[in-house]
């Protein structure tokens, strides 16, 4: 067993050789040079963009905007319980950190809320921030 070499090069070539051949149709990913559905410009209508519109949408954006500004990437959610899995780098390399619930200050969370999101967090060992704001010496 000793004298066995291997050739790192040769045995590269030989696995890929083993794979079939793919024709230019068969690929996983189609680069467009143009745009593929219109006949030209003159078929595009310009549309207003109104996101974010409700006051819940204006704050999740002004968090995300804030995290992204901060160099963290952010997915949806709506899956793990909340509104942003927030990860330190490429969400395939890492596992998210934190998870991101936005409400706004006039809304109450309930304490089952809290109580369930701390277990979650415990679960998934991501880190669950409660931000309060204070005012008059009360927590709102």
């Amino acid at each position: 067993m000793d004298n066995i070499e291997i050739d790192p090069k040769n045995l590269l070539e030989e696995e890929l050789a083993k794979l079939p051949k793919l024709r230019k149709k068969e690929a996983l990913v189609q680069i467009h040079t143009a745009y593929p559905w219109s006949g030209g410009k003159d078929d595009v209508k310009t549309v207003e963009w109104k996101y974010p519109l409700t006051s819940d949408q204006q704050l999740k954006y002004k968090v995300y905007k804030d995290l992204w500004e901060r160099q963290y990437y952010i997915t949806s959610g709506e899956k793990f319980g909340g509104d942003f899995p927030v990860y330190p780098g490429d969400p395939i390399m890492f596992h998210s950190r934190y998870l991101v619930r936005c409400k706004r200050k006039d809304e109450d969370i309930p304490i089952t809320e809290i109580v369930a999101q701390c277990r979650l967090g415990c679960l998934t060992l991501e880190r669950h921030w409660c931000l309060l704001r204070i005012a008059k010496k009360k927590i709102k």
